[in-house]
């Protein structure tokens, strides 16, 4: 049985308030998988347009922005490389106000489960790799979530789940760049005109 890999980040924050200036209407999760004996060749293809889209600096979805153009052309070459995409994507304008899910440590265990439950279900082999970067209120959930599951090494079968910074890992940098481009396609005042048809190409949500 192979061994997969899934390289998670997300876009987008717990607030529920709108109206509010750079609060997210989803929240959206990616992981990159990839099969273990075609690892270092995704690494090196998505490291090849890292450095010619991104120079020495990580390849992050807000450095592009509202730059579709751009966007469009990194996707492109992204694309060619034979990794799969699942995204999750909640909208939050449809959760219940007495669901529970208002607070933000309800709100990132449901996410968190929604992810994981997925993954293992498709992947009887599988290790998922996080930035370990926890600036970010969802990687702190994300962190506590791991450390009150002592069962996660048997969740995830014959692997482990384990953190890496994402300045080490262009596959981490792919997932932000993936999810950001999926709130291009879902958030109001994001959106490209013309729509990312070519992410039908691989993309699982």
């Amino acid at each position: 049985m192979e061994l997969m890999y899934a390289f998670t980040d997300e876009s987008g924050n717990h607030g529920f308030n709108f109206e509010n200036e750079g609060v997210s209407t989803f929240f959206i999760v990616t992981a990159i998988l990839v099969a273990e004996n075609n690892l270092s060749k995704i690494e090196n293809e998505v490291e090849s347009a890292r450095k010619k889209y991104f120079q020495t600096g990580e390849m992050k979805s807000s450095l592009v922005g509202k730059n579709h153009k751009r966007r469009n052309v990194i996707l492109r070459e992204l694309l060619n490389s034979d990794f799969k995409i699942f995204s999750v994507v909640v909208d939050k304008q449809k959760i219940y106000k007495d669901s529970g899910l208002m607070y933000k440590e309800s709100f990132y265990k449901f996410v968190n489960n929604l992810v994981h439950k997925e993954l293992r279900y498709a992947f009887k082999k599988l290790a998922v790799c996080a930035d370990e970067i926890g600036g970010n209120e969802y990687m702190k959930g994300f962190c506590k979530y791991v450390r009150d599951n002592e069962e996660i090494p048997d969740l995830f079968g014959e692997r482990e789940f384990y953190f890496e910074n994402s300045k080490n890992s262009v596959l981490i940098q792919l997932a932000d760049f993936i999810s950001g481009t999926l709130a291009c396609v879902y958030e109001r005042g994001k959106q490209n005109p013309v729509r990312w048809n070519m992410l039908s190409i691989n993309i699982l949500i």
